[in-house]
């Protein structure tokens, strides 16, 4: 299964606000920040979720990859099900200037787990390893304790 690793900002994105939609929900758009060529891909994917300013806590599998649109919270319609109420209300209210970030790509996410694993023992698909956290992603080998979904 292809993998990758990818950081979430505890400031800006809460994971319980995910994890608790995803109880409830079928999906989860989750925005990043970077730009993913979604062709080198096949799906259902891992995204291993460093979490920044520490350490790898979560594994998400991911069905999809589409393009940012204001629409995930904007449309009545669709919001609901793919965003957490709070984050809703942090778009509306527009906290940390969140509409304006640069925002690339929305991950659908269909499940969230608790992983730990120290970043630096994942491997790229070069096979060498990780020596920085992702400022985007890196496409990577799912570490030997990876059970998956």
């Amino acid at each position: 299964m292809n993998s990758i690793l990818f950081s979430a900002n505890p400031n800006i994105v809460t994971m319980s606000d995910a994890i608790g939609h995803l109880e409830s929900h079928d999906r989860l758009y989750f925005e990043v920040k970077f730009a993913i060529r979604k062709d080198k891909f096949i799906f259902p994917m891992v995204g291993f979720i460093h979490v920044s300013g520490d350490k790898v806590r979560y594994a998400a599998k991911i069905d999809d990859i589409l393009p940012f649109s204001k629409t995930h919270y904007e449309d009545r319609r669709l919001a609901h099900k793919v965003k957490p109420k709070t984050w809703m209300m942090e778009w509306k209210k527009n906290s940390n200037n969140i509409k304006y970030d640069k925002w690339k790509n929305a991950l659908v996410i269909t499940k969230i787990v608790p992983f730990e694993c120290d970043t630096h023992s994942f491997q790229s698909a070069n096979e060498s390893y990780i020596k920085l956290a992702p400022r985007g992603y890196y496409k990577v080998l799912s570490p030997h304790i990876w059970n998956g979904f």
